[in-house]
């Protein structure tokens, strides 16, 4: 066993001179790998699942495996695993994978004749374009919320049986259920799908924000596969700063302002698959859009739920007054043109000490959104030497933490940088 998985055998040969025929090698090295049986530490990992499922409903997953074992499970999007050409985890491949030969063999047959370099033409490249081939495309890819379970640790019973339910959100497509298992040296997992379809599929397609005062037609595709033809009612309903109408079959645009539903029917036989056109309007006012759309017919019903926030045109921008009061009254600017009705947040701030002009520099300097060493180094130094100051200008941004804290977490994140040598790496897992 302390063999396993992998072990190598290595000879040397030297022969004499006077040994020598013409052609024949007078020295010569190999090492070849010896695999070790690992299969009896293979743990089993069966997974029982449905074959199919409808949205909204609970999804019961059960993993019979190695009695005591821990056990984890992973239900996912298998859009979502596509995207990064995400295998199941194999823990036992991983931890009994062939190992490398990490003895160096030395001898002075260089020395006595040592190899004539060869110039050779570099490798062609073109390998990476193959690589992205396996990942899923992102171009039109609908919003739509991410199905992502975790089990956490789960431990087996005495039969080796663990259970876990989730309830299925509002998805349609297939999930990929991943089970990993391992107990001391012993490791498997398994892998399962499950498509999640309704009777009545339903794929609106939104964009990723509004913007003010638009008109966007969303498309709703709707797919009957209740076993019958039927007339199908598609309905959608909003709430936020827009209204909604319809686009009927001749193109003509139906919407009333203020209207927050709207709905018409469509002929859809079974098997078979139609779009129908909704339109929003929005207002002069930020937000976010909460739309459900919702299809019934033939007994049978579904929805879908998306938010989509409604952005201002203008990009954000920031100003900064500061001033001296001589008197018991102070008269606050009136906010410029250039700001949009609704989005403008206002901070004040008043203190003694001149360095209250600093205060918006601290907020900016806390919440800097990167972390190379450098920059975490440049947001430390100044909450060690001005901390105090910091507190007494713009108590609001130790709320959550003391300066001595984030000071302590800076230098954490720094020490997790160094590398063996004992420099540091300019970003986390750098080299």
């Amino acid at each position: 066993d302390k063999y396993r998985p992998n072990a190598y055998v290595t000879a040397t040969l030297v022969r004499g001179v006077n040994e020598l025929e013409p052609g024949s090698a007078g020295r010569a090295f190999g090492a070849v790998p010896i695999n070790v049986d690992r299969t009896a530490n293979k743990a089993p990992v069966e997974i029982t699942a449905p074959e199919e499922i409808r949205p909204l409903t609970p999804l019961e997953v059960g993993v019979k495996t190695l009695p005591g074992a821990t056990v984890t499970v992973a239900v996912v999007d298998e859009g979502i695993l596509q995207l990064i050409d995400q295998k199941t985890a194999d823990p036992f491949t991983f931890f009994y994978r062939k190992l490398a030969l990490e003895v160096s063999s030395y001898d002075t047959f260089s020395l006595l004749l040592p190899d004539i370099s060869i110039g050779l033409s570099p490798e062609g490249g073109g390998f990476a374009a193959r690589k992205e081939m396996q990942f899923l495309r992102t171009q039109g890819i609908r919003r739509v919320k991410p199905v992502a379970f975790w089990s956490g640790p789960l431990e087996a019973d005495s039969e080796g049986n663990v259970s876990y339910k989730i309830d299925m959100p509002q998805f349609q497509g297939a999930v990929r259920i991943m089970a990993v298992a391992t107990r001391g040296e012993e490791f498997g997992s398994g892998e399962k799908f499950t498509r999640v379809k309704s009777p009545i599929v339903l794929l609106p397609t939104v964009p990723r924000f509004f913007s003010l005062n638009e008109s966007v037609i969303i498309p709703v595709s709707v797919r009957n596969d209740t076993k019958k033809d039927g007339a199908i009612t598609v309905g959608m309903k909003i709430e936020g700063p827009a209204s909604v109408g319809i686009i009927d079959g001749a193109g003509k645009k139906g919407i009333s302002e203020g209207s927050k539903e709207a709905q018409l029917n469509a002929d859809i036989p079974n098997g078979s698959e139609r779009t129908v056109y909704f339109v929003i309007d929005t207002e002069d006012a930020t937000g976010a859009v909460a739309m459900e759309v919702t299809a019934s017919g033939n007994d049978e019903s579904t929805s879908s739920n998306l938010d989509v926030p409604v952005l201002p045109d203008l990009p954000a921008k920031r100003e900064e007054n500061i001033g001296r009061i001589d008197s018991h009254k102070f008269e606050i600017p009136v906010a410029s043109d250039d700001y949009r009705p609704g989005t403008i947040r206002r901070d004040l701030y008043v203190s003694k000490l001149p360095l209250i002009q600093f205060s918006g520099k601290f907020d900016y300097l806390l919440q800097y959104p990167f972390g190379c060493l450098e920059q975490i180094t440049s947001r430390v130094f100044p909450l060690i030497y001005l901390s105090d100051i910091a507190r007494e200008i713009d108590p609001s941004l130790f709320e959550k933490g003391d300066p001595a804290v984030l000071v302590q977490d800076g230098i954490r994140q720094i020490a997790s940088m160094q590398m063996d040598g004992g420099g540091f790496s300019l970003w986390p897992g750098g080299a």
